[in-house]
């Protein structure tokens, strides 16, 4: 007989039990068990058990769930889409009932201010909570609620942040979006949701490199800011095989692995490079396509005194870039002043996110010079 069903069951019956009897000691022992043999069991169990898992314990939401209840149920599938599981079985129910929960974050907060005295929820200890509780029976419900709004945070960006396709249908919760972008500024957990949600995800972009007569189209995954298409796309475009001959600057190997988020901020603060130079340098000036001349050269800053340039901006996103023809343009320039960015534009959220620019087509000489074409026709 399979053992993930009986697991499952187990583990469904010991949280329903520890709310039930209102965590005693002994339910919060049994429900300690069981969560530690559903834990064992997916930790050695192979991706399929571990799906198996994630259904059986889906089944096991309901609206009905206290948001605590809830919210445990729903760290422990995060934490088995860590082990391995597939992180859009559980997905949906998850943003379903934090969008609720986000919705409801000003409240909270208000009430811990006004009514228990904590001004900063997020600089409490983990056991200074249960205090609290004894000390404010009547308004103990949003520490519930605080601890729940963790739990589902921590399951959202565990599988948020390893599904490009669950992050694309997020994106279409409007409710989801506007809420945590609200609630950002108050719990940890709303902010990086609200910024996975505002990140670019399979874009499509035509990049132009004047100097070297080259064109490029590159997908982008998970870009925060056009800084960090700045970032992603020097390292992309140098590390080509098109780029052999290259002779010019070179990106910064740590800024780089920040940028794809393969290490987080901490893992480097002991490094001299790092520490020295926390920021990205322009290595091309970044143009629209509204900057191509006739004799095909850039319009630069010089020739346009008084108007904004026809750059792209680094605090803007990949989508700002405007469009021709339904695509995305963007033209490389050699560098007309000197341009760096702090790493902290794009300051990894989660180790298991990465996020790319890969060339994933070099023009023909025929298709380089039909997009010049194409751009002069506008002009």
């Amino acid at each position: 007989m399979d053992e993930d069903a009986p697991l499952a069951d187990a583990f469904l019956g010991a949280l329903r039990e520890r709310e039930k009897r209102h965590d005693d000691a002994e339910s919060r022992q049994r429900f300690g068990q069981a969560y530690q043999r559903l834990i064992d069991f997916a930790g050695q169990a192979d991706h399929g058990t571990q799906d198996a898992l994630l259904h059986a314990l889906t089944a096991g939401f309901s609206d009905q769930q206290t948001n605590w209840e809830f919210g445990c149920l729903a760290n422990t599938c995060g934490i088995i889409v860590e082990l391995g599981g597939d992180p859009a079985i559980a997905i949906e129910p998850v943003l379903d009932r934090i969008t609720l929960l986000f919705a409801r974050i000003p409240e909270i907060v208000q009430v811990m201010r006004e009514r228990m005295g904590v001004d900063n929820p997020n600089a409490i200890a983990h056991d200074d909570w249960p205090r609290l509780g004894r000390a404010y029976p009547d308004h103990a419900w949003v520490i519930g609620d605080w601890h729940a709004i963790q739990f589902m945070g921590c399951a959202a960006m565990a599988m948020l942040v390893r599904d490009v396709e669950s992050r694309k249908r997020a994106r279409d919760r409007i409710d989801l979006a506007q809420s945590a972008e609200v609630a950002a500024s108050d719990n940890p957990y709303a902010y990086y949701i609200s910024e996975v949600l505002s990140m670019i995800d399979d874009e499509l972009l035509v990049v132009l490199d004047l100097p070297r007569r080259l064109g490029f189209r590159v997908r982008l995954t998970a870009v925060r800011n056009n800084f960090h298409l700045f970032t992603l796309l020097q390292d992309a475009l140098l590390a080509h095989p098109t780029a052999t001959d290259w002779r010019g600057p070179c990106v910064r190997p740590v800024v780089v692995t920040v940028a794809k988020s393969e290490r987080m901020l901490h893992e480097i603060e002991s490094e001299p490079e790092a520490l020295a130079k926390e920021s990205g340098d322009a290595i091309w000036t970044y143009y629209s396509w509204h900057a191509l001349k006739p004799d095909d050269t850039l319009r630069t800053i010089q020739e346009t005194p008084g108007q904004v340039p026809y750059w792209i901006w680094g605090e803007g996103k990949p989508t700002d870039i405007p469009l021709l023809d339904g695509e995305r343009v963007m033209l490389l320039g050699p560098l007309e002043i000197p341009r760096s960015w702090s790493i902290g534009f794009f300051a990894p959220l989660h180790p298991a996110l990465r996020s790319s620019t890969v060339v994933e087509a070099v023009m023909s000489d025929g298709e380089y010079r039909a997009w010049l074409e194409r751009i002069r026709a506008r002009r």
